[in-house]
């Protein structure tokens, strides 16, 4: 969020020095490289994403968060319980989703 509000603030600066000039919006258009991307670059945050996303389907590697999701439903009032945990063929879809960033 702090990026975010500086990159506002530089164009907003920007503006002011060009003169009778706003900004009205900013888009950010913001992606990961591919992990096929990587080529040469030692950058151990895209390192360790290429090697969950390689390991997100073993047992090993799920059972951690399959844990931790179990206790967070747990603990979560019975109305609210429902979003990952009807069912296993559920639960595993909702594993499956945020291993991949999809959640």
């Amino acid at each position: 969020m702090r990026d975010r509000e500086l990159t506002i603030a530089e164009a907003e600066q920007a503006a002011e020095q060009v003169g009778e000039t706003w900004v009205e919006k900013l888009e950010f258009g913001l992606s990961a490289p591919a992990v096929g991307d990587m080529g040469t670059v030692a950058d151990p945050t895209l390192e360790l994403a290429q090697s969950m996303r390689a390991n997100a389907g073993s047992g090993a590697f799920r059972s951690e968060p399959r844990e931790f999701v179990l206790k967070m439903i747990a603990d979560l009032p019975p109305d609210a319980r429902d979003f990952a945990d009807k069912d296993e063929a559920e639960l595993e879809q909702f594993l499956d989703d945020v291993l991949a960033g999809k959640r």
